[in-house]
């Protein structure tokens, strides 16, 4: 569901924002943008508008402990309660914080979206490479770029360990939503005995 857009649709002129409406609509951002990414906008990011929005955020979260000058208007804890997300203005210092403060349902879509979000990744791997990722040692680092080596060992891991869930063998959860989009995409072996077949 598109948020901005149905908050458009219901009468409210991206041009014509108050204080309240111009933070709705960064609320709003900022939970797609958690949704899509499966953690919240960094300051560090190398994009400007994923940087204004974790700035955005920052002065809210400050805003509810009195420590900034912004505004946490009742909409947007509404807002961010009716999207999933009633912890959204804590202040948290890490990842680890972050998702302690989170509800289990929070946690889980957190999760879920991380896998998604990982299995993606993959995909993008595969039909540039047209290959699997695997395991490459350090003793052979020199013969990749950095960029494959990383990827390679951190999809390879992910991977190795899906397929290990598939069997009840590993801790991580093999989500619905991610083997629906797994059994529908161009690898449904991926994470079987036959995954081999996919690229023949």
């Amino acid at each position: 569901m598109d948020l901005l857009k149905s908050f458009i649709d219901a009468g409210f002129e991206s041009d014509l924002f108050d204080s309240e409406q111009r933070s709705l609509h960064k609320c709003i951002k900022v939970i797609e943008y958690i949704n899509s990414h499966g953690t919240f906008p960094k300051i560090t990011d190398q994009s400007s508008e994923v940087r204004t929005l974790a700035n955005w955020l920052t002065s809210i979260r400050g805003a509810k402990s009195n420590n900034s000058k912004r505004i946490l208007y009742p909409s947007l804890i509404k807002l961010a309660n009716d999207n999933g997300y009633p912890n959204l203005f804590n202040i948290t210092k890490s990842r680890g914080e972050m998702k302690k403060r989170m509800t289990s349902a929070e946690l889980y879509s957190f999760r879920e979206s991380k896998s998604i979000k990982i299995w993606y990744e993959l995909n993008k791997f595969i039909e540039l490479y047209n290959k699997y990722p695997s395991k490459i040692y350090k003793n052979r680092k020199h013969i990749y770029d950095d960029e494959f080596y990383n990827k390679s060992n951190k999809l390879f891991n992910w991977l190795s360990s899906m397929r290990r869930s598939s069997t009840q063998e590993s801790s991580r959860v093999l989500y619905p939503a991610l083997n629906e989009l797994i059994t529908k995409s161009k690898y449904p072996n991926i994470l079987t005995k036959n995954w081999k077949d996919d690229l023949l």
